[in-house]
């Protein structure tokens, strides 16, 4: 297989370090509240609320850590891999237009659904290659490498 173009990206370092602050925040709200018996705040929630808020706190910051955008094009068509949720690929026979774009900010980083664009996947930047299938339904898969991808949607 030969393979035209391969990115594998991630949420930005600062995001991550960011989304890693409120776990140990809310640990320190936890270890106050049930160790120290001093209540967070003017209305402290029930114990077990805070429990299930900060390990739902733990959960999404490890799921930002651990997902990824791969994109690979070669000669068979496009595949994306928006790990760890799901994998899609589609053969240029389906495929009517493709265009490397700066679609700008649309509202954050993950799966974002646009009336332009249709879904955006991206984890960082502006950039994308825009897709329009031959069945009218349009997506966006983010890059950082859009001069690289041009090349190989071009046949660079």
């Amino acid at each position: 297989m030969n393979i035209q173009f391969q990115e594998k990206q991630r949420f930005p370092n600062i995001l991550l370090w960011i989304l890693f602050a409120l776990p140990l925040i809310a640990s320190y709200g936890l270890y106050k509240q049930l160790v120290l018996k001093e209540s967070v705040g003017n209305n402290p929630a029930p114990d077990g609320v805070l429990i299930a808020a900060t390990i739902f706190i733990y959960c999404l910051a490890g799921l930002f850590a651990i997902t990824r955008l791969h994109t690979k094009i070669d000669h068979t068509g496009i595949e994306m891999r928006f790990a760890p949720f799901f994998k899609k690929t589609w053969k240029w026979e389906d495929i009517d237009h493709i265009q490397v774009i700066n679609y700008g900010f649309v509202g954050g980083w993950g799966i974002r659904l646009t009336i332009k664009y249709g879904t955006v996947f991206n984890v960082s930047g502006s950039y994308g290659l825009a897709v329009v299938l031959k069945s009218g339904k349009k997506f966006v898969i983010g890059t950082k490498r859009p001069d690289e991808m041009n090349a190989a949607v071009q046949g660079g």
